[in-house]
């Protein structure tokens, strides 16, 4: 478990960072697409939450905010203890981190696809709306990413938002996202989740991340 003094102080180290850069996706060396920081001014965001990930034992992996402005929505985090390399990151559509059950994370549901496309890159129009990548991670297990999406919106009440009564999560994947298997991009076990909105269709969840909360 963390304090509640460490979890403040590591979001307010994070939301301080998400005000500093975007991103989006750009193509590694051999074409696949990778995200990768690319630092530029941001303006003030009009709807934002901090989250938090964790892996499967409960350790904290990573920190960040998510922040909607001028019809984007930008996800910064950072953190490590993730395995050298890339991996599949993407929003999905259950606010629910539970490590608990056959498959660790599973609660989280499906890749949030409100258009009921078919898997590919974030680069892709007709990809499900939560699919972001791949997230690299440096030698040393340390990793730090912004990646910016039109295809999802924190304002309530629309098909495409975060914010519903499902809520949603962003996770990260075990393997290397390939951009084109339906529906997961063979990216492998869910190895870190944090809650973007919890979901309040499934009582009491045991989450394992803090819930992330709109700030003014």
């Amino acid at each position: 478990m963390f304090s509640s003094d460490r979890l403040r102080t590591v979001f307010a180290c994070s939301a301080l960072a998400a005000t500093l850069a975007f991103a989006g996706v750009v193509a590694a060396q051999d074409g696949t697409p990778v995200i990768s920081p690319s630092p530029m001014a941001s303006p003030m965001a009009s709807v934002s939450v901090q989250i938090a990930l964790v892996d499967v034992e409960g350790n904290l992996v990573g920190t960040g905010a998510i922040a909607q402005s001028s019809g984007q929505v930008v996800i910064q985090i950072s953190g490590r203890d993730i395995e050298p390399g890339e991996h599949g990151i993407h929003i999905h559509e259950s606010g629910v981190c539970s490590a608990e059950g056959d498959m660790p994370f599973g609660a989280a549901g499906a890749h949030f696809n409100p258009t009921n496309a078919s898997h590919g890159a974030p680069t892709d129009a007709d990809a499900h709306a939560g699919d972001l990548g791949n997230l690299l991670v440096g030698d040393d297990g340390a990793y730090t990413v912004s990646i910016a999406t039109a295809k999802v919106t924190l304002e309530p009440g629309t098909p495409n938002s975060l914010r519903d009564a499902d809520g949603s999560a962003l996770v990260i994947h075990a393997n290397a996202d390939d951009l084109m298997t339906d529906p997961t991009g063979n990216s492998g076990d869910r190895i870190a989740c944090g809650i973007i909105y919890p979901s309040t269709t499934v009582g009491t969840p045991g989450a394992a991340t803090p819930a992330a909360t709109p700030a003014s």
